[in-house]
């Protein structure tokens, strides 16, 4: 696979090709703004759209939407990592109350890159049962997630652990 970029008149915003061969296989519209990083990708069911934080002491990652494939998971995972290249957080705050469920690979991979990349990592979900299913697969997992149904406790639980 391999990636093009071209950036367009704004300096702040670029758009990121992921081809292999000639079949286009998504389209990433990505712009800076005060407030942090914003990442688009168009899908076929829905859009799935992220925002990064970047915080005093961790960094907030807010999605919507659903990421469809593989391939597009993992170029959000580049993505981000390389918006987190010089950053010395190692914390983050997920915020994942406007997502909708994964296929089963594609919530391995970010299982297993979350543990790669962050020392503790804090989820907001939309429902307990969503909250209890992520505790326990982080428990299983031997991660550092806990998942909160409050954004409130989800940051308090990051900072004073």
């Amino acid at each position: 696979m391999r990636i093009h970029t071209k950036p367009d008149r704004s300096i702040y915003r670029e758009q990121v090709f992921a081809t292999a061969g000639k079949r286009e296989l998504a389209a990433f519209a990505w712009s800076c703004t005060k407030g942090g990083v914003t990442a688009t990708l168009p899908a076929q069911t829905s859009e799935f759209t992220f925002t990064l934080d970047f915080r005093q002491a961790y960094v907030c990652i807010t999605s919507h939407g659903c990421l469809p494939t593989l391939t597009a998971t993992r170029e959000v995972q580049r993505r981000i990592d390389f918006q987190l290249r010089n950053q010395p957080r190692k914390l983050a705050l997920f915020d994942n109350r406007g997502t909708e469920v994964a296929a089963d690979d594609v919530r391995d991979c970010m299982w297993d890159w979350v543990a790669e990349t962050f020392s503790r990592t804090a989820l907001v979900v939309n429902s307990e049962m969503v909250c209890v299913r992520a505790n326990m697969t982080a428990l299983m997992r031997g991660v550092r997630v806990r998942a909160f149904s409050s954004k409130v406790l989800a940051a308090s639980w990051l900072l004073h652990v």
